[in-house]
């Protein structure tokens, strides 16, 4: 942990998942250099639950590279086909200053630019001629070697990020067919074995779980590292509370209830600060009141849709035949933690049906994946990963009153 001092307390506004000034991300720094040593060796998937500050990392990411490198970030959550990727990510690289001015002539040659028009900032409107729309990502690959080629010229790296791509990876899919996501995917194969010593890297993220979407394709990624969006540290933690508090008009209160309630999940803070505010409540001085805050936060109705995204990845991603084992099964940890036998005996006697022992060890197995529950090989059990969204869970499945 860094010894470095924390910055004088400010008043910071209540954002709710929205995009945050990059001066006003905090906490991150330490996260960031970790990515940026091991973009030197691999590419990098980070797999995190929905509002847990991914796009904001990659932000702080993007704004400020380490010497050498060239970064270049795209969200590529709306895209449906191959094309409409390449488009993107060649008008992404057309708008990096960075980017050699022979590259981007090559990158011309291929398409056409909407003159005077961009879609945000760094991101060229771009569109392939109709003539090489159908083997767009061959173009794309063709360019991005040579891409590679000035960095090595240049003695640069560049690092695409591709922010929320399982969701693009599953339009793709579903849209153009299994051989055209298995085309995306190939892409990191081959360039990886085109020339070991590549000096493009990827930083690959998604919410919604790449297990989900990947299936037989994992293998495509398998030496990438895998990572997460971790919570804030607890100075962190409690330096935003103080600091959310000021921005309502609350001053000198103790933070260190609410910050530990959080689990150090910005989003979750933020939450139960609006909740503070728009009901004006107290802000809790013990653990006990502060859970209590978080059950009535998480079943109020008009805050029902807000808490939502911490856990789409059930209701939205799991097999339908299997939502009554998962929810069972994260019912019953959400109570106390237990080992695979004893959940395994639970659930079938809950449900009464035929489950067979491997469909139960998979959907442990996505479980731990979506980061969900945790398992202790210590102890030889599972439990949640997250106190707060275990509270969360238990209070919009039940109703819990604390």
């Amino acid at each position: 942990m860094s010894t470095k001092p924390l910055p004088e307390i400010r008043e910071i506004p209540l954002i709710l998942g929205g995009k945050v000034d990059v001066k006003d991300i905090i906490g991150r720094d330490e996260y960031v250099s970790c990515l940026w040593r091991d973009l030197k060796h691999t590419s990098i998937v980070i797999n995190e639950i929905r509002r847990f500050g991914k796009t904001t990392i990659l932000r702080l990411m993007e704004s400020n590279p380490p010497e050498g490198w060239l970064c270049v970030r795209t969200s590529v959550q709306d895209i449906r086909s191959k094309a409409a990727l390449t488009e993107l990510t060649l008008g992404v690289l057309l708008g990096h200053a960075g980017i050699k001015e022979k590259a981007k002539k090559q990158i011309r040659s291929f398409g056409q630019i909407m003159q005077g028009t961009r879609i945000k900032t760094g991101i060229v409107e771009f569109s392939l001629n109709p003539d090489f729309q159908n083997n767009a990502f061959s173009i794309f690959r063709s360019i991005l070697k040579d891409v590679d080629k000035q960095l090595c010229e240049q003695n640069q790296k560049l690092v695409i990020i591709w922010d929320e791509f399982p969701d693009a990876l599953r339009s793709v899919r579903r849209q153009e067919g299994l051989e055209a996501a298995e085309d995306i995917m190939s892409l990191f194969r081959v360039l990886r074995e085109d020339d070991r010593s590549s000096n493009i890297r990827w930083v690959l993220t998604g919410s919604i779980g790449f297990h989900h979407v990947l299936q037989g394709q994992k293998d495509y990624i398998n030496d990438m590292i895998a990572m997460g969006a971790p919570p804030l540290s607890n100075e962190w933690t409690c330096w935003l509370a103080e600091g959310l508090l000021l921005g309502i008009g609350v001053k000198n209160t103790t933070v260190s209830a609410i910050s530990k309630i959080s689990g150090g999940i910005p989003f979750v803070l933020e939450m139960l600060v609006k909740y503070i505010r728009d009901n004006k409540v107290a802000v809790p001085t013990t653990e006990i009141e502060a859970k209590r805050l978080l059950v009535e936060a998480a079943c109020s109705p008009e805050y029902g849709t807000n808490w939502a995204p911490l856990l789409e990845r059930v209701d939205k991603y799991y097999k339908k035949e299997s939502l009554p084992i998962v929810k069972h099964i994260l019912d019953i940890l959400a109570c106390d933690s237990m080992s695979a036998e004893n959940l395994s005996e639970s659930t079938k006697n809950k449900l009464k049906g035929c489950i067979e022992e491997e469909e139960i060890e998979n959907i442990l197995d996505l479980l731990i994946e979506d980061h969900y529950i945790q398992f202790d090989s210590n102890k030889g059990e599972f439990s949640w990963l997250y106190e707060p969204l275990k509270t969360i869970w238990l209070a919009r499945r039940r109703g819990l009153r604390i």
